[in-house]
């Protein structure tokens, strides 16, 4: 028995050893997870805090918005103060942001939040739009065809305000905003021919260049890009602009990229793959990043390279994984779907059901103005025409307006004859269809700070200009001619041949606004459009010319309700640029 003295006392140490092996083993592990949780709830404030940085710079652009309603992007970029919290929680919790306008157009909010002076840090970057609404007439983008855009045509499309220069336009004074664009989801835009852009062109669907066109700003879609053609050829560009410039901006494509012709000015990115011909250059003269980049394919020639870079851009690091921002469509499920918001909605104005109101009133009179010598007068008081017929007029509220001067017609044709609108506001109703007939006597004249609006419920063919002594907005800020079609155009017309709800030809000069977005529109004159269209279809034929007023962006021509608001369109998944402190 003594042998065994000292048994249990050995043991119990032992097993108190193992017992602290143990505990401290657990204590080292819970130490690590409690480090690990420390760490990622600092992760967490920091994103808390990046996300605060965003909610507070979108609230100041907000407000900027509320202060100057008129702002463009670039104005708002410029104007708003830059959101930064200084420091809460006695410097631990702390965030900034900035504000820039990305290649889309749209406003982007780089965000940086902060946890114990940086120790743990999130980025962030959001993407804003600014809706359009708030009283102004939809024509702040040159064409608008909803469902699609043909461009055959081998004029000009290019921009001027009309509320500088006494509003003359010259191409000395011509500016590149007149963006073409498509609204519907899928719609296509087609450019061929030998006509100038100078602006954006952007298409929901995809995005075909052919010819020796040329576009001076970006051109975006969400499906494919294909530009061929354009080695040769003269067309008009704007100062500034290198001799060989095919596309002054980007090409940005959700789908694949085909090019040929000339130079970009910009970059190229495309989610798939890229396909390069020559001739070609892309300058990237912004140095935004690399020139190219692509997630899909490069199909390029071995020996096909850029004529200025002298690569065809094959390798790793041209291909990443790219993120092209979609062009917004129309999607009544979004929602953050505005349905007052001209950029993602054909009509705005539900223009149906107010001209179905407009359908009720009685009684209507015919008006055909025909004939050597036949002619009739309108103001904001009564209408006569040479035969003693006396029309008068009515105070209707029509697009969220009040017009003092509104006259309800079956139908209305001038052929060989002369109407015009002497003074005043004036408003016409038509039942049925509205005719300018092709007739050299023909003539629908505006005098100086008059204005005509038409509302059609039939056809309507334009076939002489509008004659219009001053092409600018009159002092109501009312175009001098407006059209607004509530005409069903069922037909998938796109050729410059096929049959049309809404037709302008003949030569010589106009200014007017087109609104048709149920009707497939062309415009086929060898003259001058000055002002903008808006419809289901829009085909751009002959060798004319348009010339969009910027102006037109605060037209007073609809209320559209509401205030101009700042709506988050999603996150932006990149790295942000270092932020200013």
């Amino acid at each position: 028995m003594k042998q065994q003295q000292g048994f249990t006392l050995v043991s119990v140490m032992l097993l108190t050893v193992v017992a602290g092996v143990v505990v401290f083993t657990s204590l080292k592990d819970s130490i690590v997870q409690e480090r690990l949780s420390g760490n990622f709830q600092k992760k967490v404030n920091a994103r808390m805090m990046s996300e605060r940085a965003v909610f507070a710079q979108a609230e100041k652009v907000q407000q900027q918005l509320h202060a100057n309603p008129d702002a463009d992007i670039d104005e708002l970029v410029a104007q708003t103060q830059q959101a930064h919290s200084g420091s809460i929680h006695k410097g631990d919790l702390k965030y900034r942001a900035q504000l820039n306008k990305n290649g889309a157009g749209e406003l982007e909010i780089a965000a940086l939040g902060e946890r114990y002076a940086g120790e743990a840090e999130a980025n962030l970057v959001a993407r804003y739009a600014v809706t359009s609404n708030g009283g102004y007439a939809p024509f702040n983008t040159a064409i608008v065809g909803c469902d699609g855009v043909l461009n055959s045509a081998g004029g000009n499309i290019d921009s001027y305000d009309s509320q500088q220069d006494d509003g003359q336009y010259d191409r000395g004074n011509a500016s590149t905003e007149a963006h073409v664009k498509t609204i519907s989801p899928n719609a296509d835009i087609v450019v061929s021919g030998g006509s100038s852009t100078w602006g954006d062109v952007r298409a929901t669907g995809n995005i075909k260049v052919t010819g020796s066109g040329f576009i001076s700003g970006t051109v975006h879609a969400n499906g494919d890009i294909d530009v061929s053609g354009g080695s040769s050829g003269d067309y008009a560009i704007p100062p500034g602009f290198p001799a060989k410039t095919r596309i002054g901006g980007d090409i940005l494509a959700k789908g694949s990229v085909t090019y040929q012709g000339r130079q970009i000015l910009g970059v190229v990115r495309a989610e798939q793959d890229v396909h390069f011909i020559p001739p070609f250059a892309v300058r990237n003269i912004n140095n935004n990043g690399l020139a190219v980049l692509y997630g899909g394919n490069n199909t390029t020639g071995e020996n096909n390279k850029d004529s200025i870079a002298g690569t065809n851009y094959k390798g790793a690091r041209y291909h990443q994984t790219v993120t092209v921002p979609a062009v917004p469509a129309s999607n009544s499920e979004d929602p953050y779907h505005d349905p007052k918001d001209p950029d993602t909605n054909c009509d705005p104005y539900s223009l149906p059901s107010e001209l179905a109101k407009l359908q009720q009133k009685l009684p209507r009179q015919g008006l055909n103005v025909t004939g050597w010598g036949s002619h009739a007068q309108f103001d904001d008081e009564q209408g006569r025409d040479s035969l003693g017929s006396v029309y008068m007029p009515t105070s209707t509220s029509i697009l969220g307006r009040q017009y003092g001067s509104v006259y309800f017609l079956d139908k209305l044709t001038i052929d060989g004859a002369e109407l015009t609108i002497a003074k005043g506001d004036v408003v016409f109703y038509i039942n049925g269809d509205f005719n300018l007939t092709a007739n050299g006597d023909s003539a629908l004249n505006i005098n100086e700070d008059a204005s005509l609006t038409l509302f059609v419920q039939g056809k309507s063919q334009i076939q002489q200009p509008v004659n219009v002594l001053k092409k600018t907005l009159n002092s109501n800020k009312l175009p001098p001619f407006s059209l607004y079609s509530g005409y069903q155009d069922n037909s998938t017309a796109t050729q410059c041949g096929d049959d049309f709800g809404v037709g302008l030809s003949g030569t010589g000069q106009m200014y007017g606004t087109i609104y048709a977005p149920y009707s497939n529109v062309k415009f086929g004159a060898s003259g001058e459009l000055y002002g903008a269209i808006r419809g289901k279809r829009v085909s751009v034929c002959g060798d004319g010319d348009i010339h969009y007023d910027t102006a037109l962006k605060k037209s007073q021509g609809g209320n559209l309700g509401g205030q101009r608001r700042v709506i988050f369109l999603g996150w932006q998944y990149k790295t942000p640029k270092e932020l200013s402190p």
